[in-house]
This record gives C-alpha cells, structure tokens and sequence, in this order.
C-alpha cells in the first residue's frame, strides 16, 4: 500500500538523519538508500529489541538473507559492523538511564543488554571518555553548576 511505502520511505529518512548525525553512517547515495530500505525489517527489529541477546542468525532471517550477507549489506550500508549499531543504540539509552534514575551501574548494563559490566563500562569509556560513574558525577556537577 502506498500509506504503507511513505511511512517506511519517512522512517528510513529519520533513520538516515539520526545515523549520520551520530556519526554511524558515511557518504550517503541512492545506492544506500536501497540497501538501508533492504535492511528496515532487521534494524528495526534491532532497535525495538536491544535489550535482548540478538543474533546476526535472528536479525538476519528478518530479511531472508544468510548471516553473512546482512553483515556484508549492513557494512556496506552504514560503514559500520551491527555490533557497532546494536552497542551505539544500547549504551545512548544506558546513558540515559544513567543520567535520569538511580539504578546501580550493573542494573543499567544488563537492562540495556549488555552481558557483562566489564564490556559495558567499556564500551561507555569508548562512547563518552570516562566510566559511567564518573560520567554521572561529572555531569550532576555540571547542572549544578548551571542551577
């Protein structure tokens, strides 16, 4: 259906915009426009599930392709790897979990589907410069400053 069409063409447009300015896609062209509209069902899915252990396996068969061919598309789409995607999409909502509640560190890890603290604080170090406690402290000390 055409409503239907216009709708994913919107999505995949915001999902362009919100890539690029997060820096998780390069160039963009016609030829990547298909290939992200090919890949919608599988980032989708993705990014509605985050929390959970997803497998290249699973978000693969959402567009009937072998594992080795989402990883190739999805490289050849984004210029990143979907580990890159699913761990940019689970530590920002980390860090917004971090920033407005008072969860503990490890609860913040394994809610945002992180396996183990160890990789997730690494992951944040790679994403904000400082562990996330620290970030926390950082950025409270901050607001006060501004209040």
């Amino acid at each position: 259906r055409s409503s239907d069409l216009a709708y994913l063409t919107a999505y995949i447009y915001m999902l362009i915009a919100y890539m690029k300015r997060n820096k998780l896609l390069g160039s963009y062209n016609e030829e990547d426009f298909q290939k992200l509209t090919r890949l919608m069902p599988s980032i989708k899915y993705a990014t509605e599930n985050y929390a959970e252990k997803l497998t290249i396996e699973e978000i693969s068969s959402k567009i009937n392709v072998s594992k080795y061919h989402f990883c190739k598309l999805f490289k050849s789409a984004t210029n990143k790897t979907f580990s890159e995607y699913i761990n940019f999409v689970r530590i920002t909502t980390a860090e917004e979990i971090l920033l407005s509640s008072n969860k503990t560190i490890p609860e913040i890890a394994f809610e945002c589907g992180f396996n183990s603290v160890q990789y997730f604080n690494r992951v944040f170090i790679a994403r904000y410069g400082y562990p996330p406690f620290k970030y926390k402290n950082l950025k409270k000390s901050i607001i006060s400053k501004k209040n």
